[in-house]
């Protein structure tokens, strides 16, 4: 199974480490697993297993630090995403970010590839980011916390919502 993961980039935050162990623990079961994201601090630990990393310009950077106005670096990175989506044709794709399941959603539903979306945090859900929140087929919650956030602030039913807790990736 290919898998293709959006994340906004590797720095350091649980949302990125949960990433990395979800990627390499995939790869490791025989799957090809592909990352999508700005780089960052933690992009080595995907590179010392081999797992394939897709560049795109850091969407979420300061605008007024970042000399590219936030519309155009999105665009930017909605075209590398979809020229290493359909023609690669990922069997699914998972984001583990509103932003990579807002830019990612309408590429889904056109190319007909199941979306996966995480959520990481209690985050608002007032407009207009409730309107840019894009959901997949499934998604993933962190914690229970989590599940019962979404469950009491989104449309997604319970049987959509599976629990896959962030915990501490321990060396062997």
């Amino acid at each position: 199974m290919k898998i293709l993961m959006l994340i906004d980039s590797l720095e350091i935050g649980g949302a990125e480490t949960h990433t990395i162990t979800l990627a390499k623990e995939i790869s490791r079961k025989g799957h090809k697993v592909e990352v999508v994201s700005a780089g960052g601090k933690l992009l080595q630990k995907l590179r010392d297993v081999g797992i394939k990393h897709i560049k795109i310009p850091n969407i979420c950077a300061n605008t007024r630090k970042n000399a590219i106005p936030l519309p155009i670096r999105l665009l930017v990175a909605r075209n590398i995403i979809c020229r290493n989506v359909r023609p690669h044709r990922p069997d699914v794709v998972h984001a583990h970010t509103r932003r990579m399941a807002f830019l990612i959603s309408g590429i889904c539903r056109a190319e007909k590839i199941p979306l996966v979306t995480t959520a990481h945090a209690k985050f608002s859900m007032r407009a207009p980011k409730r309107a840019l929140s894009k959901w997949g087929d499934g998604t993933i919650a962190v914690s229970e916390d989590i599940k019962n956030h979404l469950l009491a602030n989104t449309s997604i039913s319970p049987q959509q919502i599976k629990v896959i807790f962030n915990g501490i990736e321990i060396p062997n």
